[in-house]
């Protein structure tokens, strides 16, 4: 039986389930859009699973310290300066 607070081993360290799997849905969808874009092929995905990757993005910018700055871009106050990354 697997549990939400059960530990998976990762690369950055050990991390809980819950935390890993939006991480996992995060590349899965940035790739997948990375690969639409590279072979000029459309891509559908789900708005669940857009959804959460854009919230694990703003959540990194939060931690960061780049939130106002992605906020005000989603809002349409302002542009993100070329090269911007949450990563």
């Amino acid at each position: 039986e697997v549990l939400d607070d059960d530990l998976v081993l990762s690369a950055a360290g050990g991390m809980r389930l819950f935390a890993w799997l939006p991480t996992r849905t995060f590349e899965v969808v940035v790739h997948s859009l990375d690969l639409s874009a590279a072979a000029q092929v459309p891509v559908t995905i789900p708005d669940p699973a857009l959804a959460d990757a854009v919230v694990l993005s703003a959540r990194i910018a939060a931690a960061v310290g780049t939130a106002p700055a992605v906020l005000r871009a989603l809002t349409g106050r302002d542009t993100l300066p070329a090269g911007f990354s949450v990563l």
